[in-house]
């Protein structure tokens, strides 16, 4: 049988992944827990979803797949369904930051149970990055992939303390700033085009200070960007 085929996004998140057991929050088809338990790399998982819909799909898979023995569906919203400590590895990928901070607010116990958060966020980056430093974790590695016109964030963090960031490092990812990753250059610049356009259509005067501020901070993380080396933090 060929191999679950994995978005961009996804295939970098389980690049991510360290520990043997897994929760996937937001499941979803369920296509993460069962690649990683296909390449042996996982020997437990749970995959769940508020949605009875996405979830079936995922059991339909699981069970076409005969993971069923290892991988557990369960209905539920954020981590309702998970005890703490049940799965060292958490997955919340496919919605805004501000979800993700929701469900992880929801639930601190079983969040800080868990050795490793992988977490991907469609918008609200900077909230979430600082919400993870603000609850105790500490961002330990971060990936910027492009798929399909779009460039997502996935971000590693586990339970720890670290300096906090400056206003750039939340805005753009200070992992990804210090090794000079190239999709982020690539989004930084987008990002900047677009704000300058922005800017150039308000009349003198006019300018919002917010819009004008986010573009010095584009152009300043572009500077930071030009002057490293691309290497990765692990």
């Amino acid at each position: 049988m060929e191999r679950v085929k994995l978005s961009a996004r996804l295939a970098a998140a389980a690049a991510l992944v360290k520990g043997d057991t897994l929760c996937d929050i937001g499941c979803d088809h369920g296509y993460l827990p069962v690649f990683l338990c296909e390449a042996g790399r996982l020997h437990r998982a749970v995959a769940a979803d508020k949605s009875p819909g996405s979830l079936d799909k995922a059991r339909r898979l699981i069970e076409e797949r005969k993971l069923d023995h290892i991988i557990e569906t369960r209905l539920g919203d954020g981590l309702a369904p998970v005890a703490p400590g049940e799965a060292s590895v958490c997955c919340i990928a496919g919605m805004g930051g501000m979800n993700i901070i929701s469900i992880l607010e929801a639930r601190p116990e079983t969040a800080a149970a868990f050795r490793q958060l992988i977490l991907s966020p469609n918008r609200d980056h900077a909230a979430l990055r600082m919400f993870l430093h603000r609850a105790g974790f500490r961002i330990n590695n971060e990936q910027a992939v492009y798929e399909r016109g779009v460039i997502y964030f996935i971000i590693d963090a586990s339970p720890g303390a670290e300096p906090a960031y400056d206003d750039i490092g939340y805005m753009f990812g200070a992992v990804l700033l210090e090794r000079g990753d190239p999709v982020l250059k690539q989004y930084i610049e987008a990002e900047l085009e677009r704000t300058q356009r922005l800017l150039a259509s308000f009349n003198e005067g006019g300018v919002p200070e917010r819009l004008a501020q986010y573009a010095a901070q584009c152009q300043k993380s572009l500077e930071i960007i030009s002057t490293c080396k691309i290497t990765d933090r692990n």
